[in-house]
């Protein structure tokens, strides 16, 4: 009779373990957890690796390692307006304000 609640937490600590050894395939020496995650994906509890999109290898650049936060690119620089550069984006930003006003009035009933 208690034979069967333990033969089901041992069961269910297998499997614990084993998901957790497919976790293991994150770090840096993944060798180490290809052996349960191969089996994993033939059991259909884990997924296998997809090779990213183009795209997505030239956003990560030539090591792929992502750009860490905080740190600003070397190529930063800021152009500063002068005051006619000033006035034309306060004209430019009154007009889109106008045709928004106008535009919002022409929806209300």
């Amino acid at each position: 009779m208690l034979r069967r609640p333990v033969c089901r937490i041992f069961a269910l600590a297998i499997v614990t373990t084993s998901l957790a050894a497919c976790q293991s395939t994150k770090s840096p020496n993944a060798s180490d957890g290809m052996i349960f995650h191969s089996a994993a994906e033939f059991v259909g509890v884990a997924t296998p690796a997809v090779e990213p999109k183009d795209f997505v290898k030239a956003a990560r650049g030539p090591k792929g390692d992502y750009m860490p936060v905080g740190v600003t690119p070397a190529n930063g620089t800021v152009k500063v307006r002068d005051e006619a550069g000033v006035k034309n984006l306060r004209d430019e930003l009154e007009s889109t304000v106008q045709q928004s006003e106008k535009a919002s009035g022409a929806i209300k009933p």
